[in-house]
């Protein structure tokens, strides 16, 4: 829930980032270096904005179980993967 400010703000602010990078047609200043460094910038971007996704997400759920009327088998509250040993 804290994450969801900061993560928000600095996703909104990659997408002029990565456009900027486009449209100057960025790349590495090395004779062998990378052409076009808005991918990686790109790629960077969309992994914020899954990241903002799965925060949402997860805040979602944890408000339908805490205020819902549903069971909580249904909500499903199991947030990554859990092992027990019997």
């Amino acid at each position: 829930m804290l994450a969801l400010p900061y993560i928000a703000l600095v996703s909104y602010n990659s997408l002029p980032f990565v456009a900027s990078s486009y449209l100057m047609n960025e790349q590495s200043d090395s004779t062998v270096g990378l052409t076009h460094r808005w991918i990686i910038k790109g790629v960077y971007a969309a992994g914020l904005w899954l990241v903002l996704l799965g925060i949402v997400s997860v805040l979602l759920r944890v408000i339908v179980f805490l205020f819902g009327d549903k069971p909580d088998h249904e909500v499903n509250l199991q947030i990554g993967h859990v092992e027990t040993e019997i």
